[in-house]
């Protein structure tokens, strides 16, 4: 598949193979966040499926999934990648989409389970969306979505610290840095715990957010090669340090909304 996606994208294999193994490496995570939420006859949406190897993955396991992926500037690969695919998986790949909650809503009928993994941070319009995603919630179900907390001055996809309060203003810091991951930076709305319970509000969702994560994504930092070299630097010296001071425990008291990255669960009322 990497050479696949190199002749589509125009990159090296070598490049190719790192940008694949980035997106590989993200799927048990994924999978983490929804295992618990999984049963036989759910219908699943999964809201922004990037490479779609996480759909292909539970459409292999026997779930109804259906996948939708934003069409933008910040993710041409993805489109290169699921090309690639295409042509070798037996399993049907994700569709392209624009995350317009009209869209969402009018295009697909209901769900028991609508996910997304790394995908509400993009979002220019998070209302909209929200809105959508509701609208397709089949009654009783829930959403989970697993996403950086900006409220943690850190920009995980840059791997760099933000300025508190005005973190676009960061840029001027890091010029370089985000000069190399223009679109991915602009792309960013740096969304918190907070904005993220108030909009859910707003459409009549419940938010409860998941305990633990900041702990298990430092302790990653000793386990995933891959995962580390995206965010070396003075942030992953600290978490590391915290860790072999014995403090892991301490950061599985942090409070979730306090926490990066965060997962929720939102259920209807």
């Amino acid at each position: 598949m990497a050479r696949r996606l190199a002749d589509l994208q125009g990159l090296s294999e070598e490049a190719a193979s790192r940008f694949l193994e980035a997106w590989v490496a993200e799927v048990p995570l994924g999978f983490e966040a929804i295992e618990r939420c999984l049963r036989p006859g759910l219908r699943v949406l999964e809201v922004g499926a990037g490479t779609g190897l996480l759909a292909l993955f539970l459409s292999a396991h026997g779930v109804d999934v259906v996948a939708l992926e934003p069409v933008g500037p910040a993710w041409l690969e993805f489109d290169a990648l699921q090309e690639a695919a295409r042509q070798i998986s037996p399993w049907p790949l994700p569709r392209a989409l624009r995350m317009g909650g009209e869209e969402l809503a009018a295009e697909h009928g209901p769900f028991d389970l609508v996910f997304s993994v790394n995908v509400l941070e993009h979002v220019p319009d998070l209302d909209g969306l929200m809105r959508g995603m509701a609208a397709v919630l089949a009654p009783g179900g829930r959403m989970v979505h697993l996403c950086p907390n900006y409220a943690v001055p850190y920009e995980p996809h840059l791997g760099i610290p933000l300025l508190p309060v005005r973190p676009r203003a960061t840029e001027r810091c890091f010029p370089r840095r985000v000069a190399a991951q223009r679109a991915l930076w602009e792309s960013v709305n740096f969304i918190t715990a907070r904005r993220l319970a108030r909009v859910a509000r707003s459409h009549g969702l419940q938010a409860e957010f998941r305990p633990g994560l900041l702990a298990d994504a430092l302790r990653r930092l000793n386990t995933d090669p891959e995962f580390a070299s995206r965010h070396a630097g003075p942030v992953a010296v600290v978490g590391k340090a915290v860790l072999a001071l014995g403090a892991g425990a301490l950061l599985d008291r942090v409070p979730a909304r306090l926490a990066t990255p965060m997962c929720v669960e939102l259920t209807g009322p």
